[in-house]
């Protein structure tokens, strides 16, 4: 994904953050919320300005630590399960912007080759074991 849409999708999650806040009752967690919400932007930026492994890693923490406050949220009752839903899905969705930017999407290894080769000696002790099918 494109460094714009690093850009674009941390600034739409803020601006979320900061209007779903303003709602929250108890003082101290909207605040936490409002700074965090600035913070997040912030990382995001230096990402797709700069995405060296340590703007990365603090713009990926940043996606960790919203997340967590906004179950939280959600878990207390601050934040409607609708927009607490919709808040962790658009967080999901940056945080594979932010790793393939990084280059952080290690490819996973290809099993196919193992259990091809696997379930062809499989195959081939049945039919020594069974000569007859």
């Amino acid at each position: 994904m494109s460094v714009q849409f690093v850009k674009d999708k941390a600034r739409e999650i803020s601006y979320a953050l900061v209007r779903v806040a303003f709602y929250i009752k108890r003082d101290h967690l909207r605040s936490r919320l409002e700074d965090l919400a600035v913070e997040h932007l912030e990382k995001a930026a230096l990402v797709s300005v700069d995405n060296n492994q340590e703007n990365v890693k603090q713009a990926l923490a940043s996606v960790s630590v919203l997340d967590g406050l906004i179950k939280l949220s959600h878990s207390i009752y601050e934040i409607e399960p609708v927009n607490a839903t919709i808040l962790v899905r658009e967080l999901d969705s940056l945080d594979s912007a932010i790793r393939q930017s990084g280059n952080l999407d290690e490819s996973l290894p290809d099993l196919n080759s193992i259990f091809k080769i696997k379930n062809l000696e499989l195959s081939n002790d049945y039919l020594k074991e069974n000569p007859e099918t």
